[in-house]
């Protein structure tokens, strides 16, 4: 199942992308290699960061046909738009 995840650490422009990215990996136990490249935020190019501890975020993809289908099917049960599918 983690075949199927990939991350993208998302931080400011003054952060150590390896560093943040090794940490992740850590905490999220994906392998590096399914890392995509660090987002940096271009709002926070020139500036400096407050709290010096701060990991950044880091986004979580999973890749499935078939949870994606699930999800949708609920969504449309929940606003109303599947109901004669489910026989409501």
């Amino acid at each position: 199942m983690v075949e199927k995840l990939r991350c993208t650490v998302q931080c400011r422009a003054d952060q150590h992308i390896p560093l943040l990215e090794r940490t992740w990996a850590q905490v999220t136990k994906i392998p590096r290699r399914q890392f995509y490249d660090a987002r940096v935020d271009p709002r926070t190019i020139g500036t400096r960061s407050y709290k010096k501890n701060y990991p950044g975020v880091c986004r979580i993809d999973y890749f499935s046909a078939h949870v994606y289908h699930e999800l949708t099917m609920v969504g449309k049960i929940i606003t109303g738009e599947c109901v004669s599918a489910v026989g409501l």
